[in-house]
């Protein structure tokens, strides 16, 4: 049961989230700009500005920092994040996003999305089934054809974290046979 290990990941963002404010992305010693700026640079030369989307899904949105880089390529984006403070962060910054908080079991109550944005959320699912559950839930959501994007930090990885490989993700979400 993954139960105990969802409340867990629950808790420690919120310790993380109280004690670091806004700026809890990224180690204690990153600059949380800088990490934007990167990540920003990443998703911007995968999606061309003629790339719209009718749903998106930033599942891990934080307080929601790339919600204004991922709602002009949707119509509308769900933000979802296991923080309540996250999410309403999340939803008081843009006007196409309607903000969600992710609860245990794992079931995401919107229409199939065609573009899903996951940056660095999935490394801290360390356990194995509530990985394999959140992978399911997120498959269930996509709509065919749909572009997926997720990014994980797998060579300088912190120790709480637990990296795993692109060909087991994309198993996961059922992207390859």
């Amino acid at each position: 049961m993954s139960a105990p290990a969802f409340q867990a990941l629950k808790n420690r963002w919120t310790a993380i989230a109280l004690a670091r404010g806004a700026s809890y992305v990224g180690r204690i010693h990153q600059n949380p700009a800088l990490q934007q700026i990167k990540i920003e640079s990443l998703l911007q030369r995968a999606l061309k500005p003629t790339d719209i989307f009718e749903h998106g899904l930033d599942y891990g949105c934080g307080p929601g920092r790339l919600l204004p880089l991922l709602s002009d390529h949707c119509e509308h984006i769900w933000a979802a994040d296991i923080l309540e403070s996250a999410v309403a962060k999340a939803q008081a910054s843009i006007p196409n996003v309607t903000a969600i908080q992710i609860g245990y079991p794992v079931r995401l109550q919107i229409p199939p999305i065609d573009l899903l944005w996951c940056g660095l959320t999935l490394q801290h699912i360390t356990d194995d089934d509530l990985f394999h559950e959140t992978l399911a839930e997120l498959s269930r959501v996509l709509r065919p054809g749909a572009r997926v994007l997720i990014l994980d930090n797998a060579v300088d990885h912190a120790p709480h974290v637990k990296p795993r490989g692109p060909d087991v993700i994309a198993a996961g979400l059922k992207l390859c046979a």
